[in-house]
């Protein structure tokens, strides 16, 4: 056994565990492992010299980890404050051999194998493998009613997508539908009491050992909050709040138009003239057209089965109900995710070179 080998036998990192690869180019650049307790190492790609492949192993918190996937502080940040004031060089053969392992201060580190100052976390270069914890920052103004408001409407949102998300078996979707088949013939929404009711009934298709769980809050500035999930329901719920971000004007006009002819429908049925013969081509005129709102809010919105949706609501306007109820959900979690780190890549990237303090409150910390 090689002097190198002996000494990645005896280090902390010869007993990590993979977590998941963060970033991928050509190969893996960046990869989060984990010792374990559970703490956290970045293996880091530096450079290349003939057959040789340099990787740097930094030990950090959760906190900084997720501030990194965050955008709020840089890979260089992360590195240069290394929990253990220095990081493993670690040379490998391309045949896989281990060639060297060395410790080098974070004050020592060359200039030139550093990432640059706006290394930000780049999420498109990573894979989007399951996961079974939902995480989301959070800062100092959060109260408690803020993180149990949170977690009910993260699980509003998983309620809807299990029965009517559009990568659910098609043997499953039919046993979950058949479950709520006929639930909403009798509501009318009229207020938001029968709302709560329509998502109560929704989480009743989510099994018992798949409900959205508070596991660990991480309280710093900003802090951490992280739900244990099932990795299929977690994967729907991060593929809708992209797609919302990414077409949230275009699904909030969709929304609108869907909700202010559903108030006018409603106000119709509700009017005492409602037997008069205009106002009955009022209601059919409006009932027509929400086939087509539905369809563009579903279509906005993406993941979607409207079918399933239609077969269980029964009629239109309990579809386009059921759709608004989601939209209205679906962009409260959005804006309570968005809180904390709105306008902050922006920021971060005008100040990256500015190196934060180590943050003392990380409970990881010894």
């Amino acid at each position: 056994m090689t002097s190198a080998s002996k000494g990645m036998l005896m280090s902390p990192i010869a007993w990590l565990t993979y977590d998941r690869c963060l970033e991928f180019l050509d190969g893996e650049r960046l990869v989060l492992l984990r010792n374990r307790a559970g703490e956290p190492f970045l293996k880091i790609w530096t450079d290349v010299v003939d057959d040789v492949t340099r990787w740097w192993y930094v030990r950090t918190t959760e906190v900084e980890l997720n501030h990194f996937l965050f955008c709020r502080l840089s890979l260089k940040q992360v590195i240069l404050s290394a929990r253990d004031g220095f990081v493993y060089v670690v040379d490998i053969r391309r045949n896989g051999d281990l060639q060297n392992v060395t410790l080098e201060a974070t004050t020592a580190l060359p200039k030139e194998s550093l990432p640059s100052d706006d290394s930000l976390f780049d999420s498109d270069l990573g894979f989007e493998a399951p996961r079974d914890e939902h995480t989301v920052l959070i800062d100092g103004r959060w109260q408690a009613a803020d993180l149990s408001k949170l977690e009910k409407r993260l699980t509003d949102v998983v309620s809807f997508l299990a029965p009517f998300g559009t990568d659910v078996m098609h043997h499953k979707g039919q046993q979950e539908t058949l479950f709520l088949k006929d639930a909403f013939t009798s509501y009318r929404y009229r207020g938001g009491w029968v709302q709560k009711l329509t998502f109560d009934r929704l989480s009743r298709v989510v099994p018992a050992e798949k409900q959205v769980e508070l596991d660990k809050l991480f309280y710093a500035s900003p802090g951490i909050v992280k739900f244990r999930m099932d990795p299929v329901y977690e994967g729907r719920v991060r593929l809708a709040l992209k797609a919302f971000e990414a077409r949230r004007l275009e699904a909030r006009a969709a929304y609108h138009a869907l909700h202010e002819t559903l108030l006018a429908l409603g106000r119709a049925e509700d009017s005492a003239e409602r037997s008069s013969e205009s106002v009955k081509a009022e209601i059919a005129d409006l009932r027509s057209t929400l086939p087509a709102l539905s369809n563009r809010l579903a279509i906005v919105l993406g993941g979607i089965d409207l079918a399933r949706v239609q077969s269980t609501a029964n009629d239109e306007e309990n579809t386009g109900q059921l759709l608004a109820a989601y939209f209205r959900r679906l962009e409260e979690l959005y804006d309570l995710e968005a809180d904390c780190k709105r306008d902050e890549l922006v920021d971060n990237r005008e100040n990256a070179l500015a190196i934060p303090e180590l943050l003392d409150d990380d409970p990881g910390d010894p």
